[in-house]
């Protein structure tokens, strides 16, 4: 039996930042099976929602903030935290030991290197006494006695000690703005790029204007092993906007090796580890660098998209997993750009917050607008009724693929007594637009024996489906597969996570739709897929065909036909129509977040053939009825369809309706026809 590997468990604070939203990034995008927990202050944090699951947790500043993230890891089986915020690097890093005697990683360097780190104006005395690459730093009245003995020269900068970003930095023109400065802030020489550079005569214009433009800046990132080795740097030219790179350029380190070296030994002297990274600019001197994190930063997630993925590496080297068989390193035909990202979020996804947030007890009014696919089909039509009539669903839009289908759907309702709040919509669904739907069911789909060119052009307009459901942010999907998409040996009952084995073309199609509804749930976490493997459907209903087994045995036995066997062996687990939409619709109104990616659905019990015509028979007869002379000839396949359907009935569903009470109902309607009519 196949067996699914572990997930590891990252859980990331300050999802919601610029930092956290790179980190969950660059974990989306790693080779790793990553199960992802969002921390942040916010409920409705951006971040939050590229995560499997998301807490609500405490502002930093609070003296139970680490208890609580503590308390948390340890329910959620965290392997290992990602801190996002400078605030919480220190407590962090002296908590690590705490979350270490749980079994829990804390990605963050020793505390005596990250207080070095967060004090700007320490970490600059320090490494500018031993390498010019580092920019002296002063206190405001070091600064005033640096110009005065002409060893420092204006403009200057000015900014907070443990500041982050661009918040609190000022440009200082002259010795007066010096005394200006209250506590808690450092001055350094204004670094100005060297000569020739496109944004000097720019960047000379803001200085004497007071403002403080980043262009031309530097960007180098260190990883360092857990075990305080450097393993790989990237080096990128960016462009900020109030403090955010908004173009990545990657610039070749090499050049830049041999006077940063001095700097490299430093780091490692003061005992680095993890992600560390360094800003400056290149200056008619030289490199001349001016700030330090011990963190990700912002582009982390953009040099994931240059084949550099920091945060997994670390992952595997905090975690102590075997080492990826690639180096990190850059491609540099590639350039990075960013921009504000956006998104929709369904109430039954948020998480628990503030109470002057959206209410996530919304999601239980059950007033969702539902779409159905593929609603003209047998299944389809009496979905979209019962959805319509049972309450539950208020709002059920009835796709319809042409005016005639439309039509014919209409009719159909109207003489089946659905609700009139059904709207049946004529067209591709996508083309009224799905920003109105809150659960999507696709029942759209081709039937096996419509041929390949069906089947061709059903998975396309299913594929279009998916990719405007993602893009347009549909909270929720039900897609209805088949267990064609398992192997038929009959050797066991196939379970959801074994590996599949598409039977032909029909097989492949459900299985490719499978996949794209299984992509836009991992690709945006706050959103709820699943793809219900359905079993061979029967059962009496409008719209069935009594020249399909076991319909066409039903009728022959209430005829007195003959039913002719080859074989007879062959089993098939039946799922009645009733019990398939019962399914549907018990997903439907099941939490959404709750939903596993694939549930097997059946009637629960093999059937050969031999037995459905002897039942058939048996019902024929009780009913008053001739019954089939069953004639068996001998027939090579013996294939067994059976399908495991222990995740969907643990989770509180099952079949009601047996075989024998099925055939008893078709054997009634073909008796009494007496026409196979129905």
């Amino acid at each position: 039996m196949h067996t699914k590997q572990r997930q590891i468990r990252v859980a990331v604070t300050s999802a919601g930042s610029g930092i956290g939203q790179s980190i969950i990034d660059s974990c989306r995008r790693s080779e790793l099976d990553l199960f992802l927990i969002g921390f942040d202050l916010n409920p409705l944090a951006f971040g939050l929602y590229d995560c499997d699951v998301r807490f609500t947790a405490p502002p930093v500043r609070d003296p139970g903030y680490i208890d609580y993230l503590l308390q948390v890891c340890r329910e959620q089986s965290v392997d290992i935290l990602i801190p996002a915020l400078d605030l919480e690097l220190l407590p962090l890093s002296e908590a690590a030991p705490r979350f270490d005697d749980a079994g829990i990683k804390v990605l963050v360097g020793p505390p005596g290197f990250i207080a070095l780190c967060r004090d700007k104006l320490a970490w600059a005395q320090s490494f500018s006494q031993k390498t010019q690459t580092v920019l002296p730093a002063f206190d405001p009245d070091g600064a005033a006695e640096a110009l005065d003995a002409g060893a420092a020269t204006l403009p200057m900068i000015a900014k907070p000690l443990d500041g982050s970003a661009s918040a609190g930095i000022r440009i200082i023109r002259t010795a007066d703005e010096l005394g200006e400065l209250g506590p808690g802030m450092m001055v350094q020489p204004y670094a100005l790029p060297r000569k020739g550079d496109a944004n000097l005569d720019r960047l000379l214009k803001a200085v004497g204007e007071g403002q403080n433009v980043q262009l031309s800046e530097y960007s180098l990132q260190y990883v360092f092993a857990k075990s305080g080795k450097l393993v790989a740097q990237f080096g990128s030219l960016n462009r900020l906007k109030d403090g955010v790179p908004i173009e990545i350029n990657p610039i070749e380190y090499a050049p830049l090796a041999e006077t940063l070296e001095p700097v490299v030994n430093l780091l490692v002297e003061a005992g680095a580890q993890g992600p560390v990274n360094i800003q400056g600019r290149l200056t008619d001197e030289g490199p001349r660098f001016f700030e330090i994190n011990a963190r990700f930063t912002g582009i982390t997630g953009n040099r994931s998209l240059f084949g550099f993925n920091e945060v997994a590496w670390l992952i595997r080297d905090w975690l102590d997993l075997d080492p990826p068989e690639r180096t990190l390193r850059c491609n540099p035909r590639r350039v990075g750009i960013r921009q504000i990202g956006m998104r929709i979020v369904d109430v039954s996804a948020l998480a628990s917050g503030k109470n002057d947030g959206p209410d996530p007890d919304r999601a239980e009014a059950k007033t969702c607008v539902v779409a159905v696919t593929g609603a003209t089909g047998w299944l389809g039509r009496h979905l979209v009724k019962e959805m319509a009539n049972s309450g539950e669903f208020t709002n059920v839009q009835a796709l319809a693929r042409s005016e005639a289908s439309a039509d014919e759907l209409r009719d159909w309702l109207d003489r089946a007594e659905a609700d009139a709040t059904v709207r049946v919509v004529e067209g591709r669904v996508f083309e009224f637009g799905l920003g109105e739907i809150d659960l999507l069911v696709n029942l759209a789909s081709a039937r096996p024996t419509d041929g390949p060119k069906a089947i061709a052009a059903s998975l396309a307009y299913q594929m279009a489906l998916c990719r405007e459901a993602e893009v347009m942010g549909v909270p929720a999907i039900i897609n209805i597969s088949s267990r064609s998409v398992y192997a038929n040996d009959g050797a066991h009952a196939n379970q959801e996570d074994e590996p599949v084995e598409p039977l032909g073309s029909y097989g492949m199609m459900k299985w490719a739709v499978e996949q794209a509804v299984r992509r836009i749930g991992q690709g945006n976490p706050a959103a709820s897929t699943t793809s219900l493997r359905l079993s061979r459907l029967y059962g009496l209903a409008d719209g069935m065909r009594w020249t399909e087994v076991p319909h066409a045995f039903a009728r022959k036995a209430a005829l007195g036909e003959t039913i002719e066997l080859f074989g007879g062996e062959q089993g098939f687990d039946l799922l009645h129509i009733r019990d398939a939409v019962n399914a549907i619709c018990w997903i439907a109104d099941h939490p959404w977040p709750e939903w596993q990616e694939t549930y097997n659905v059946a009637g629960g019990k093999v059937t050969t053939l031999r037995e459905i015509a002897e039942s058939a028979n048996l019902a024929a007869r009780e009913a008053g009825l001739p019954g089939a002379e069953i004639v068996v000839r001998p027939g090579e396949d013996n294939s067994v369809m059976r399908i495991d359907t222990s995740r969907i009935n643990n989770a509180g569903w099952s079949p009601a309706v047996n075989v024998q009470d099925g055939l008893q109902e078709l054997v009634a309607s073909a008796g009494d026809s007496r026409e196979g009519t129905g």
